[in-house]
């Protein structure tokens, strides 16, 4: 620098410089717009999982217990179930498609459009926790009488996998419950 002031090569010097310092914040920029629109999009989905598991263990809840034997009519397979919740008509949940996906649709009994909706991948399915077995169907097989603790969506590909969604059903009785000792449980009133 000079007395009259920068040179010219000095002021095309210092241009290169800011140019590279925007080039090089302007590729940062395209190498981190991917890698947070897949974690929005991965937190989008657990929030609408969660909100999903919420709705239905809330559904759920309202006519619990569900057993084998007695207690509210819980029926379904892998791909839909339907639950006495409280309401006219019964709820019901369906995986059912929706476009090339599949949809988890949870439906409260009181409309025709589902007040939930998850989209779930292809081959999703339906699992029934019960007191002493895992069924696909409900009520299961096996004869002994048991009590409902969970409907699980899972992956039907990665059977190891966590369940996209769990809904715990956590009453085991009615709220008003005559025990019969010979029946094991309890009796409507």
């Amino acid at each position: 620098m000079s007395d009259a002031g920068y040179t010219l090569v000095e002021t095309l010097a210092a241009m290169a410089v800011v140019g590279l310092a925007l080039g090089g914040l302007s590729l940062g920029m395209q190498v981190l717009g991917p890698s947070h629109l897949a974690t929005s999009q991965a937190i989008a989905a657990l929030d609408s999982a969660r909100n999903a598991e919420t709705r239905f263990e809330g559904l759920l809840a309202r006519g619990a217990p569900y057993g084998s034997g007695s207690g509210a009519p819980l029926t379904g397979d892998g791909k839909a179930l339907t639950f006495g919740c409280g309401r006219a008509k019964p709820c019901r949940a369906e995986l059912a498609a929706d476009g090339p996906a599949l949809a988890f649709r949870i439906y409260d009994g009181q409309s025709d459009t589902p007040v939930q909706t998850l989209r779930a991948p292809d081959g999703a399915r339906l699992t029934y926790g019960g007191q002493w077995t895992t069924s696909a169907i409900w009520p299961p097989a096996d004869p002994r009488r048991q009590a409902l603790r969970s409907i699980a969506l899972i992956k039907a590909a990665a059977a190891d996998a966590p369940p996209l969604i769990e809904a715990r059903i956590w009453g085991e009785e009615p709220a008003v419950c005559a025990f019969d000792p010979v029946m094991q449980d309890c009796r409507a009133p």
